[in-house]
């Protein structure tokens, strides 16, 4: 059970931290690392409920089995976990 939930804590840090890479590109990895830990552990059950729900959706995708319906879950995947992780723009807080 230890190893499935380091695995699940692994998999929610993943999501965070891959937007924020790409967000915040030139900026040091340490630094990048350390501001997924924080938004992490700042909604630790948001960030968890986030990965269980995308791993039921990607599973959906994966049991169609149908290589459009797969890139979609996964888009959505990647759509649901940038505005999750990335920090609110000029934009849409107007």
């Amino acid at each position: 059970m230890l190893g499935v939930y380091l695995l699940l804590a692994f998999v929610a840090f993943q999501l965070v931290l891959w937007p924020l890479a790409v967000f915040e590109m030139g900026v040091p990895v340490r630094r990048v690392v350390g501001d997924a830990a924080q938004a992490l552990l700042a909604r630790p059950l948001q960030a968890l409920a986030l990965t269980l729900a995308l791993a039921l959706v990607n599973a959906a995708g994966l049991a169609a089995a149908v290589l459009p319906f797969l890139t979609l879950t996964i888009a959505y995947s990647a759509l649901a976990v940038a505005r999750f992780a990335l920090p609110p723009t000029l934009e849409a807080q107007d």
